[in-house]
């Protein structure tokens, strides 16, 4: 007899598995487009043989063009360095992300309606929409699949400070916004109006601003994204005035 625990792990799984078919299917089989994914390809397989983490590349030189902070590419690397470098392995890192996020907010929905169906629902809409299975944004190797992970956790979570006041809730918040911004720049930070009004509308902003680890978490993303930063500009010079410009 399986109980209720083991027959929500097996649907969740068995979700899992439907969204993946059109994640993965065929995901090395097309060729690198020869907009962003084809640059981002070059920063990818340029780091892995140049073991440069700091400074995106292209053609040997620092890519001025291709200034976003290389989180992205650190995960294509380790993909490459698991399944060689190919199509497959370049988009597999924006495709996991997705699963993991569909997995994330499977529980999550569980967890807040005590029903598995919100979570199913969400999940099968999610992964049918255009907008996520086209090309540009989760099946090419795009900023774009990782963003959504990273924001979409980082509002959750901080949704789930706001219900417990728990400080591990907070750090997790901050955490998963400096990987925002280490992925995607200062699209990073578009999830904080959201994130500021429902703060004000569950009273929780007095709180925050009393709570000292929300200041020490803070202190953390600025050393971590001002190091970066400082890096870049310091192995090649000029990067921060052409971040500025763009």
């Amino acid at each position: 007899i399986i109980n209720n625990h083991t027959k929500s792990y097996l649907i969740t799984i068995g979700i899992l598995i439907i969204c993946a078919i059109p994640l993965l299917l065929d995901l090395g089989a097309k060729p690198i487009e020869l907009w962003d994914e084809s640059r981002n390809a070059n920063n990818a397989i340029e780091m892995y043989q140049n073991h440069n983490f700091i400074v995106r590349h292209y053609n040997g030189n620092p890519d001025m063009w291709e200034v976003k902070p290389p989180m992205l590419i650190w995960f294509q690397v380790l993909s490459f360095k698991l399944f060689g470098i190919s199509e497959f392995a370049l988009r597999l890192p924006i495709a996991v992300s997705i699963l993991y996020l569909l997995a994330y907010l499977m529980l999550f929905l569980k967890e807040q309606t005590n029903s598995l169906y919100p979570g199913i629902i969400t999940s099968l809409i999610f992964i049918t929409s255009k907008g996520v299975i086209d090309r540009h944004i989760c099946r090419t190797c795009d900023h774009d699949g990782v963003l959504i992970l990273l924001t979409t956790l980082t509002f959750l979570i901080f949704f789930l400070y706001c219900v417990s006041e728990n400080r591990k809730h907070l750090i997790l918040t901050i955490v998963f916004l400096t990987c925002s911004v280490l992925t995607k720049s200062i699209m990073g930070f578009f999830v904080l109006p959201g994130m500021f009004m429902y703060a004000i509308y569950k009273r929780k902003i007095i709180k925050i601003l009393y709570n000292p680890w929300f200041y020490l978490s803070s202190l953390g993303f600025i050393i971590i994204i001002a190091t970066y930063y400082i890096l870049r500009e310091k192995m090649s010079p000029g990067y921060l005035e052409t971040v500025w410009r763009e």
